[in-house]
């Protein structure tokens, strides 16, 4: 099971009163808080189990390097128009995936 998502047309955005998109945006936000809060927990649960099948489970990564070699690509893909998602990458730089939540604010 993945994280969930909210959507709703724009068209139906924009019928909704003042107060009903008050409602919208603290549901979302409440709900994107326990979603990560359990897939926190289920990914933990996971690893739990894998460790106790034997399985080596790496948790901390060095992903420094890689991003050094990848720097000039998502330069160029952030100058790109096609890749949209790529302009709301993090200070890190990952990607945030296509998820725009700063309609929550």
């Amino acid at each position: 099971m993945g994280p969930e998502v909210l959507v709703m047309s724009r068209r139906a955005w924009q019928e909704l009163s003042d107060a009903d998109r008050t409602i919208f945006r603290a549901a979302a936000r409440d709900s994107s808080r326990y979603m990560r809060e359990q897939w926190l927990s289920w990914e933990e649960e996971s690893k739990k189990q894998a460790a106790e099948a034997g399985v080596t489970v790496i948790d901390h990564l060095d992903r420094k390097p890689f991003e050094d070699a990848t720097r000039s690509l998502r330069d160029e893909m952030r100058a790109d128009p096609r890749y949209r998602t790529v302009d709301r990458a993090d200070p890190g730089g990952a990607i945030s995936h296509g998820c725009d939540e700063s309609w929550l604010q």
